[in-house]
């Protein structure tokens, strides 16, 4: 069977070439009907088998089979279900098509990993197992997978970089599409500032009298002023939860853009400094003092 393909990777109708005769011609080799027996050949015995061309490479039986055994086997252990039998051959099938197109293509424009790149793979894969370097490879080698699990992680290299360089290759922002999206809302308020503040409130009720919201008043002017001598809210918090003179409380806000705060903060945000406190600010539920501890994003960057 020969494929042709045709796709928006950049590969041409024709299939490329991979390992070009060489596989082909061991396939072909391997695939003599084989017997040895004492007086000689009696008996033909099928090795392998060639199950797709694709152009002057092939995939084999074997490659098809250890593939189907090994998504079988994951499934398995994951507990997903499979598609029937004949399907699931026919999806592996194509895939070891693609990959074999694509590592061809790799093979053309010179995409390859030297022995310490892939040592260090191998170095992190030994590192995630709780294992040296040589004890993962030695144990790779009592298994009998060290040169499976080696060219796997190759391939796997070759293939991401390939996907990753073609994908790239086809993308084109052009200036026109950047200063629309920063003029969208969406763009807007990603690229906007994120400010946080720290809080405290001397909370009044309705029950008040005049003179208790004044002394509230002058007690949170007082506030302000000892926040200013101090540099932050820290330690003034503390002492007026020891005095106990008029309710305090506070508001752990975060990180917030200028549009997730009260509008009664909102609106001072972008005069202060770090640093800097607005105060007292007197609303329906006493009076508020705020300090923008800190200011990022909302300068002009680079996009």
């Amino acid at each position: 069977m020969r494929i042709k393909h045709s796709n928006s990777s950049g590969l041409s109708d024709s299939c490329l070439c991979y390992s070009r005769f060489n596989k082909l011609f061991i396939t072909l080799t391997m695939a003599g009907m084989l017997l040895l027996s004492s007086t000689g050949y009696s008996q033909r015995i099928l090795l392998d088998k060639v199950v797709a061309i694709v152009d002057e490479d092939v995939v084999l039986q074997s490659e098809l089979d250890a593939r189907l055994i090994d998504i079988t086997r994951q499934a398995e252990l994951s507990g997903q279900e499979l598609p029937k039998a004949e399907d699931l051959r026919q999806d592996i099938l194509d895939l070891l098509v693609v990959e074999n197109l694509q590592m061809q293509f790799a093979n053309r424009i010179n995409i390859r990993f030297d022995d310490d790149t892939l040592n260090r793979v191998l170095g992190s894969m030994a590192e995630q197992s709780n294992m040296t370097f040589d004890d993962y490879i030695a144990a790779l080698e009592s298994n009998g997978v060290y040169r499976q699990t080696r060219e796997q992680v190759r391939k796997e290299m070759t293939l991401r970089d390939l996907q990753r360089g073609v994908v790239n290759s086809r993308i084109a922002i052009t200036d026109q599409e950047i200063e629309n999206f920063l003029n969208s809302e969406n763009g807007k308020e990603i690229m906007s500032a994120d400010y946080l503040l720290d809080h405290l409130l001397i909370a009044t009720s309705s029950a008040d009298s005049p003179e208790q919201i004044n002394e509230k008043l002058k007690y949170a002017a007082e506030l302000v002023a000892q926040i200013e001598a101090e540099g932050n809210m820290g330690s003034t918090r503390i002492q007026t939860q020891n005095r106990s003179l008029f309710p305090v409380s506070s508001t752990e806000f975060g990180w917030r853009k200028k549009d997730q705060y009260p509008s009664l903060f909102a609106d001072l945000l972008e005069d202060l400094d770090d640093g800097e406190i607005a105060g007292p600010i007197r609303a329906g539920n006493g009076f508020h003092i705020i300090q923008l501890v800190q200011k990022r994003g909302g300068t002009q960057q680079i996009v």
